[in-house]
Order: C-alpha cells, then structure tokens, then sequence
C-alpha cells in the first residue's frame, strides 16, 4: 500500500512538473506562392520571379524567462535555438540560430485574434528575416496568454495570412519578397525539461519494477 502511495505521489509530481514546463516549442509552416517580389537574387544568383511556389517551416525553441514583454501585445525572445527551411522552386535552404524572435499576441474578443511570429535565422553569410501574420476568429482560437499551448491548421481559419521574407547578406538587406500563403499551420507546445524528463522516467520505472515484483510473487 505503501509502495502504491508512493508511486503515485511520484507519478502526480512528475505530471505537475511537465505541466510547468517553462520551454516552448513554436512551429509555423506555410506555403503559397511569392509575389511583389523586391529580391534580386538569392543564394547564387538566382532570381524570385513572382506566382513561383514557395515554403517555410520554422521551429524555435523559446524560454519563458527569456521573454520579454515591450509592448502590450509585444514579445521577444532570447537565447532561441531554431531551425529553419525555406524551399525555392524546387531547392531547399536550411537556416540554424537566431539573434532574437519576436511576438506579436493580440486577443480580442470582440474581433479577430492577431499573431505575427518573426525571427532572424544565418546561414554562412546570409541571414534570413521572416514573419509569418495570421488573424484568426475569437471562437476558432483557443490561446488566451501568447504561449498557451496551441495547435492551429489555419488553412480555412486563417484571414488574410501572409508571410514575408528579408534575405540579409552580411547584414545588408537585400530585397523582399512576399508569400501568399496557400497553407499555414501555427503550433505552441510545451517542451519538457530535461529534469522533467528524468523525474517522469524515474517514476516510470518504479511502476515498471513494482507490476514485475507483482507478477514474480503471483
């Protein structure tokens, strides 16, 4: 009985612990076509030509101790692992770290819920500036806080979602472009810590040890 009581304890810490989890994983994935393009050329010479296919997938890994709040509906973010890759007609370019990501949360119940999602990710020389904006209907989006858990395909919710792109190269910006996005799906999930992690599997394995000890003795 003992044994059970303690097990369960542990399960329930292990449980609290993961449901205060302070690291987020923010996902953004879209695809659509370029268009008002101001690129002149990228990665080699070639050229955006607007109507030509695109896609961008985003992952950043946040902190929420590493947040700062400097506006009201405005959030940024240090420290921010990332990766990123966005596909050209046909080729893809992976892009890793960030100097900083930015928040744009704007609930509103009354009319649409506002979010841009914008970070900075290099790749040698280059460094690519990109913000994904979406507006979504108050009874369609289920976040109250900026990093409330969501998972959002916002193919038919999604108002007007537009995704823009800035290549720097060696800090200089050199031109812009613009996605229609066809598609976009954006997701806030909680990541474990590692101490978590350990804790959940620690309890994990007790369960296991004590339903083995049950069955030898049965």
């Amino acid at each position: 009985m003992y044994k059970s009581l303690s097990l369960a304890v542990l399960l329930c810490v292990s449980s609290a612990q993961v449901a205060q989890a302070k690291t987020y994983a923010i996902t953004s994935k879209t695809s659509g076509v370029v268009y008002d393009s101001a690129m002149g050329s990228h990665f080699g010479g070639a050229r955006f030509v607007d109507g030509t296919p695109y896609s961008l997938e985003v992952t950043a890994i946040v902190d929420d101790r590493r947040m700062e709040q400097t506006d009201w509906a405005q959030f940024t973010f240090s420290d921010v692992r990332m990766n990123a890759v966005f596909s050209y007609d046909g080729t893809a370019f992976r892009f890793d770290g960030t100097r900083t990501v930015e928040l744009l949360f704007a609930p509103d119940r009354r009319g649409p819920t506002l979010v841009s999602f914008a970070a900075a990710a290099t790749a040698q020389a280059d460094t690519l500036w990109f913000t994904h904006n979406f507006s979504v209907a108050p009874e369609d989006y289920p976040g109250i806080t900026a990093l409330d858990p969501v998972d959002l395909d916002l193919t038919a919710l999604a108002q007007d979602p537009q995704a823009v792109i800035t290549l720097l190269a060696d800090g200089n910006p050199t031109g812009r472009i613009y996605g229609q996005a066809r598609t976009l799906h954006y997701a806030v999930t909680p990541v474990p810590e590692p101490a978590t992690i350990a804790l959940l599997a620690g309890g994990l394995a007790v369960l296991g040890g004590a339903a083995a000890r049950r069955k030898r003795t049965a």
